[in-house]
């Protein structure tokens, strides 16, 4: 069950009540400033919400891509490779 400061939290980035945030003047919406950690889903709001808002730079709307990228794991795990490597080591007579 959700606290009323959740509540508020989900209700200002308009995940609960389906309005978008508030906007700062630079354009960028204005991030949550509440002791709790947010959830996964609402930084996945949040950067959503900064990819969408036309008033903000293209610079900045490929970070927050990014960023959610990673968060969905869309770029995937490389696979990881492996190879053996034999290496022989012996002495030079010199004679």
């Amino acid at each position: 069950m959700r606290t009323a400061k959740q509540k508020k939290i989900r209700e200002d980035i308009g995940t609960e009540a389906g309005e978008p945030s508030e906007v700062c003047p630079d354009g960028i919406p204005e991030p949550v400033t509440a002791p709790e950690i947010l959830s996964a889903q609402e930084r996945q709001a949040w950067l959503t919400e900064v990819i969408r808002n036309p008033d903000v730079d293209v610079n900045t709307k490929l970070k927050a891509s990014d960023q959610l990228n990673k968060m969905t794991g869309e770029y995937g795990q490389k696979p990881e490779e492996k190879e053996d490597i034999t290496i022989r080591i012996g002495l030079v007579d010199d004679e």
